[in-house]
């Protein structure tokens, strides 16, 4: 989401040094709790930039999500970062080995067992597979 700030700051300073300052500044407040007074700002700009009127509706309806202080409280990862690792580690190291092809059906497949290895829930993982596969009358 703070992808937004850059691009409302543009939207409202150009692509120079102000615009860089103030996203800097709008993202430093956002991280640590301050959305409202980024938010109003936004919207004394969105009638003239309308870029600066979306990027506070998308703040405003994603209030919740950008708790970033709460977040970093609780451990969480608040940036994308950790979803691009793990994508590389889990997705890209097994199914992206040279000579490896794979149809969309085998691809899940096998992601679905290398996420459950990764996240040590295979075991649940194989006993929810194997129930699954057992026919009708032995599911009850």
């Amino acid at each position: 989401m703070l992808e937004r700030v850059s691009d409302a700051a543009k939207a409202i300073h150009g692509r120079g040094d102000m615009a860089k300052a103030l996203a800097k500044c709008w993202r430093g407040m956002i991280k640590s709790g301050r959305l409202q007074p980024v938010v109003d700002e936004l919207k004394s700009h969105a009638p003239r930039r309308g870029m600066a009127g979306e990027a506070a509706a998308c703040f405003e309806n994603n209030r919740a999500r950008m708790d970033y202080p709460r977040y970093r409280a609780a451990g969480l990862p608040v940036g994308s970062g950790v979803i691009e690792g793990a994508c590389r580690s889990v997705v890209c190291e097994r199914l992206k080995k040279s000579g490896m092809f794979w149809s969309v059906a085998g691809a899940n497949k096998i992601l679905a067992l290398r996420c459950a290895v990764e996240s040590n829930t295979f075991d649940d993982f194989w006993e929810f597979w194997a129930e699954q596969k057992k026919p009708p009358e032995e599911q009850i």
